[in-house]
């Protein structure tokens, strides 16, 4: 019996995390991950591929993962200013 799977690109990272099983981060061509949503999908990859602060958060059943992004929050840090 073959296994099915399937090679998508996908740029949402909260629906990478739900519906793949493995992810593979790519940046310029470079692989800088490669695992389950919950192993690569952390605040420090986030802010080194994206420039973004970002937040992991489970849902109520602790299963489903979501990413919550601060954009104001890191420019705020860049310039100097803290909240």
């Amino acid at each position: 019996m073959l296994c099915p799977f399937f090679i998508s690109a996908i740029h949402d990272l909260n629906i990478a995390a739900a519906y793949c099983d493995k992810i593979y981060v790519l940046k310029d061509g470079v692989l800088e991950g490669y695992g389950t949503p919950e192993e690569v999908l952390t605040p420090e990859l986030i802010r080194r591929i994206y420039k973004v602060e970002a937040e992991i958060v489970y849902d109520s059943r602790g299963v489903e993962i979501m990413i919550l992004f601060y954009f104001r929050l890191l420019k705020a840090l860049s310039q100097g200013i803290f909240l």
